[in-house]
């Protein structure tokens, strides 16, 4: 495709914009402020797609042993782990792209939506810089909510723009606010329609498709560069003709970046493919320009990672059934406790459900020393020999 040269030339560019300092870098969680931070000036840099890069490129292991010898958990999150351990040793996963050396941040932003250990991972790089950090405190699991967590969030946010003005010397451009809330909402559309090509019998991209082609959604959300490679994206992809596929797959939980290969060349041996997963999904939001600070307010809050028990097996039984799945895939990875949805059986509850069959492999984004190609593939292959 087409796509994947536009989306290297649009990262590259990214990537050495941050180097020439010509605007204060502000480093931003992947589910943060970042329209805030984009309408405030700032440009801004995304640790947990670092730690991803390092992931993808093997370049972890002895930054995470880096980090543990520092005192933190070897049981903590892999992403958090490599990245600090890259910092503490002094170490770019992004050198390809020009940065030998991560921009220093003006300051710091986070939100809790993913999980507590965002928090504890941003705040070594405030400690380490001295930049100052802010923090969005969101709930989890979140179900119900009510006009007293709605004005809980929104002073939340109302006080972390307060901060991130004084960063930023400047008062926030409500127009400005609205412009990036509207490329961002843009993209995020366009991003859903591609995801949902593969609905029903469709299959025109696969999972190690999706992950590259969201690069630019995590890096480059509120530009209008984003929102214009997503429009030329769905435009191509939807040119394409489908790919007949016999064992349709929804992968749950997160991607095995040190493994994206393998599961590529792996899954056609068997006529499989992975059509959907909650992980590229959870990259649609749901954003409205007409009242940008309460849409981004409810969108961040409104994650799959963010609810119960119940909203998410109901949201998985709807996609399941959209995308036609033939096998709900968990992936129970080691360090992400907060987005593992294994260990209180909801695939077993998902199974009896839905009636589609559901199967658990065991691994981690970052760390592939919990990761087992043979052991994969023996859970894979006693699957479609006994089941089909």
């Amino acid at each position: 495709m087409r796509a994947f040269a536009n989306a290297k030339g649009l990262l590259g560019k990214y990537y050495r914009g941050m180097a020439d300092g010509k605007r204060p870098v502000a480093w931003c969680s992947a589910m943060g402020p970042v329209e805030v931070l984009r309408a405030l000036g700032f440009e801004v840099y995304f640790p947990e797609n670092h730690a991803a890069m390092l992931g993808a490129r093997r370049a972890q292991e002895p930054l995470i042993a880096a980090a543990v010898r520092h005192g933190y958990g070897p049981d903590a999150c892999t992403y958090l782990l490599s990245d600090i351990g890259a910092s503490l040793e002094g170490r770019s996963g992004l050198d390809r792209f020009g940065l030998e050396v991560l921009p220093p941040p003006a300051v710091l932003a986070c939100n809790t939506n993913q999980c507590r250990e965002v928090l504890e991972w941003f705040a070594f790089h405030a400690r380490r810089t001295g930049a100052p950090l802010v923090s969005i405190r969101t709930p989890r699991p979140l179900e119900g909510g009510g006009p007293s967590l709605d004005g809980y969030l929104m002073d939340q946010w109302r006080a972390a723009i307060r901060a991130l003005e004084g960063a930023a010397g400047r008062a926030l451009d409500a127009g400005r606010l609205r412009e990036t809330v509207a490329f961002a909402a843009e993209a995020s559309r366009d991003w859903e329609a591609f995801l949902r090509l593969n609905e029903g019998g469709g299959f025109r991209h696969d999972f190690g498709d999706d992950l590259v082609l969201m690069a630019p959604l995590v890096v480059l959300r509120g530009t209008p560069e984003a929102a214009a490679f997503y429009r030329d994206l769905l435009t191509e992809v939807r040119a394409l003709p489908d790919r007949p596929l016999r064992r349709r797959i929804f992968w749950e939980g997160m991607p095995v970046w040190g493994k994206l290969r393998f599961f590529q060349e792996y899954f056609p041996k068997w006529d499989a493919g992975v059509v959907a997963s909650t992980y590229c999904l959870s990259w649609v939001f749901d954003l409205d320009p007409a009242e940008p600070l309460e849409s981004l307010a409810r969108a961040y809050s409104s994650l799959f990672i963010c609810r119960d028990e119940a909203w998410k097996e109901a949201w998985l039984e709807r996609q399941v059934c959209a995308f036609n799945a033939g096998l709900l895939l968990f992936h129970e990875a080691r360090t992400c406790h907060t987005n593992t949805n294994t260990r209180f059986r909801m695939p077993e509850r998902m199974e009896e459900r839905t009636g589609v069959p559901a199967l658990v492999l065991h691994g981690d984004m970052v760390d592939l020393r919990h990761f087992s190609e043979a052991e994969t593939r023996q859970r894979l292959e006693a699957f479609w020999e006994t089941r089909g």
